[in-house]
């Protein structure tokens, strides 16, 4: 069996790492360690990718 590699980027829109506030009635960002996990479906993830969101100016 051969394997193969690859290096790739998959652009995520900032919405994907956003929540709805009630209070502030906005889509708000919350910094900090995320894991991008990619598979088939829920049940066959592969990899995990971790990801570090900074605070927003």
């Amino acid at each position: 069996m051969t394997t193969t590699t690859a290096d790739v980027q998959i652009p995520l829109p900032d919405r994907a790492f956003e929540i709805w506030d009630e209070v502030t009635q906005a889509w708000t960002r919350i910094p900090g360690r995320y894991n991008v996990e990619i598979g088939h479906s829920i049940a066959d993830l592969r990899i995990a990718v971790p990801l570090q969101l900074p605070e927003q100016d």
